[in-house]
Order: structure tokens, then sequence, then C-alpha cells
């Protein structure tokens, strides 16, 4: 589940605060999930999830992928999970998806009126890999355009 213990931030004994450096990806501790540890605060996802973040993450990066791009990818996947978590109220087991359409509606979406981006979106539950959401200071990474209150669609 998600741990306690600051987001990923601890104090030294002087009260000043270290951010932590690293994130911790392990599988096998349950059928089908990844925990992300960063310090002694972890969240799980799916590996399905993973993976699809992992897809986003590469298509917004230039091919072939710098490594210490690929480095990073455990740390913004870790903020992107946490931040979720957080809206969903600290329990993994609330879902997530914010009242999202199911698939087949965006799939007439595509086919039928052409759209191709969702204007309140995650990466964990878009449909479309162009997306705007409410967190686009962990979703950017992910291809995220930023808030649809502040987007403003190019033509065509």
């Amino acid at each position: 589940g998600g741990g306690g213990g600051g987001g990923g931030v601890k104090r030294s004994r002087r009260g000043s605060v270290k951010a932590a450096s690293s994130v911790v990806l392990t599988r096998g501790l349950a059928p089908g999930m990844v925990r992300l540890a960063c310090g002694e605060t972890h969240v799980s996802v799916s590996e399905a999830h993973l993976g699809k973040l992992w897809a986003l993450y590469a298509r917004s990066r230039p091919s072939p992928m710098p490594p210490a791009a690929a480095e990073r990818f455990p740390e913004v996947a870790f903020c992107v999970v946490a931040r979720q978590l957080s809206l969903q109220g600290g329990h993994e087991g609330a879902g997530g998806m914010q009242a999202a359409c199911p698939p087949s509606v965006f799939e007439t979406l595509r086919q039928d009126l052409g759209v191709t981006r969702e204007l309140f979106a995650s990466p964990l539950n878009c449909a479309f890999p162009r997306f705007c959401s409410a967190s686009a200071d962990v979703d950017a990474d992910f291809g995220s355009a930023g808030s649809f209150f502040l987007y403003t669609p190019r033509p065509g």
C-alpha cells in the first residue's frame, strides 16, 4: 500500500530537508504489481500501468532514448503514481478513473469524430497519447499538455 514518510523527504538532525535522490523499483511482491519506493515512502502500480507509463514516457523522448532519461523513469513514474494516489485520498482501492468513459466510447470518438486529445485525463487513465491533466507538474514527462483551463488548441 501507500506508505507514510513525508513523500520521499527526509529530515536531518538539524531539521533541514533533503529530497530522496532515487526510487527503487521492485517486482514480484504481489502478482502483476510493481512497488516503487522512495526512501520509506512507497506506492504500488500494476505491471500494465507501468508499461503504459513507459510507453508514454518513451514517446515523449528522442529515439534512441538517452540513458539518463531511461534512468530517470522510475523517479517520474513514482511521482505520477504518488500524485494519483493522493488524489484518491491515499487509498489504492479507491479507483482513480475520475469518472472516465469506457474504452469503447473513446474508440468511437476517435473513429467517428476524429478526436485525438483528452481534456481531463492522467497518464494512468488516458485513452489517447495526447491529453490535458490536472497535475501537469508530474504528468508533463508523459505527454500532458497541462491544464485544460490553460490549454489553447491549435486549429487543424
